[in-house]
């Protein structure tokens, strides 16, 4: 669809229209089509598995930093989050995405922490179908309890060797879904 076509679509000018798609395309929601306008951009699994190795490289760094520097409010609000690991009646990956970028923010390193919520952003559609299963949920929320416990007690490395665990479980998860084919996340991929 082009800027025009959007704009006119949404009865809107076309100036917020160009800004709003370049903002998307610059975050890998929407890719543009030369000469044709713009078109909803897919993830590859090649590309999810490289975002994902990001990821946990660059998570499992941020909760070792994170350790050393983590405040008493921040502990605070993850021990909310946590709770005693039950499944939150709403918002599931919302909690889940919480859990993270409080870890991240925690690092006081603010390119790290840039870093990992745009790859959170980029992932989010997927964990959101993948986590939204309550026996995932419930696995997950274990993991975030283990990770809550070696960051109270400052245990950096241990903390750090969980999270990569944690997220190399939920990468898996969704590479087992995706190559099911069968399944409703293996519509947001294109082949390798």
């Amino acid at each position: 669809m082009t800027t025009k076509e959007l704009a006119e679509l949404l009865s809107m000018s076309q100036t917020p229209v160009r800004e709003a798609l370049c903002i998307l395309e610059h975050e890998y929601f929407v890719e543009r089509l030369p000469k044709r306008g713009y078109a909803v951009r897919f993830m590859n699994i090649n590309e999810f598995i490289d975002i994902y190795d990001v990821r946990i490289a660059i998570e499992s760094l941020a909760v070792e930093l994170a350790t050393k520097k983590i405040g008493n409010a921040a502990i605070a609000k993850m021990e909310k989050i946590v709770g005693s690991g039950e499944i939150p009646t709403t918002n599931i990956m919302e909690v889940e995405q919480e859990f993270h970028c409080i870890i991240l923010e925690a690092t006081k390193n603010s390119l790290l922490e840039q870093t990992g919520k745009r790859i959170l952003d980029r992932i989010w559609m997927v964990q959101k179908i993948v986590l939204h299963n309550s026996q995932h949920w419930l696995e997950s929320a274990n993991d975030h309890l283990e990770i809550l416990a070696r960051i109270k007690s400052r245990q950096g490395k241990k903390a750090a060797e969980i999270m990569k665990k944690h997220l190399q479980w939920g990468k898996q998860l969704v590479l087992t879904r995706i190559e099911d084919g069968d399944d409703f996340l293996s519509t947001f991929f294109h082949d390798r």
